[in-house]
């Protein structure tokens, strides 16, 4: 939003009609109200105005719960797809989503749950992916499966290493100066 004045006027009035209607209204970011000074003085004094809460990530046990529910949600819409398509429902999916049971065993949620990094979006991205490779390759929807897509996921969601962040790193460890590495 920072630099970007008639959204931020609009905003500021969005939460005024809200608030007098007596709404609730959950706003969310990446910072803390601090860092948010630069939105200007009229929407900060609105945002002080609520609760402000610092949401981490969630612990293993949390995660496995978003990784059932999202399996659970995933295959149930995925049976429905294929049925609509007219095609047949592959083995164990249409049964599962027919209980409400997720297809994916105890043994991959819980990978997933402690190998993953993130939260809800990591999960179904997860899932997607084994999903994909289950259909496309047919992988069993394991926790070999799982164990492979959790690095997967984690390599690509890992920042590159540059030569510039090598080079601060050894200056800052001996105490030299960049130039001197040249």
């Amino acid at each position: 939003l920072l630099g970007k004045e008639r959204t931020i006027e609009e905003l500021q009035h969005s939460i005024d009609v809200l608030t007098n209607e007596g709404a609730r209204i959950v706003l969310t970011s990446d910072r803390n109200l601090n860092e948010l000074r630069g939105l200007g003085p009229e929407i900060i004094s609105r945002l002080s105005g609520g609760i402000a809460a610092q949401l981490g990530l969630p612990d293993t046990g949390a995660r496995a719960e978003l990784v059932r529910r999202a399996a659970k949600s995933l295959f149930q819409n995925r049976s429905e797809s294929i049925q609509r398509s007219g095609d047949e429902v592959p083995e164990g999916l249409g049964t599962c989503c027919k209980e409400r049971e997720a297809l994916l065993p105890e043994e991959a949620v819980q990978v997933l749950a402690c190998q993953l990094s993130g939260g809800a979006r990591e999960a179904g991205g997860a899932l997607n992916r084994m999903l994909l490779l289950h259909e496309t390759f047919d992988r069993p929807l394991d926790a070999e499966l799982a164990e492979q897509v959790a690095a997967d996921l984690n390599r690509l969601a890992m920042p590159p290493v540059r030569i510039a962040d090598i080079e601060k790193a050894v200056c800052g460890v001996f105490g030299v100066d960049a130039a001197a590495l040249k």
